[in-house]
């Protein structure tokens, strides 16, 4: 079970990481868009 969160948390990480980059993705075409 102890490796099991290790991984689990690892992925976690790796999700908040791309969610961010998609974040920065979507307000630069909001942004080219508006212009």
């Amino acid at each position: 079970m102890g490796d099991y969160r290790v991984v689990y948390k690892n992925v976690g990480k790796k999700i908040l990481i791309l969610g961010i980059r998609h974040r920065k993705d979507i307000y630069e075409i909001l942004r080219t868009r508006e212009k």
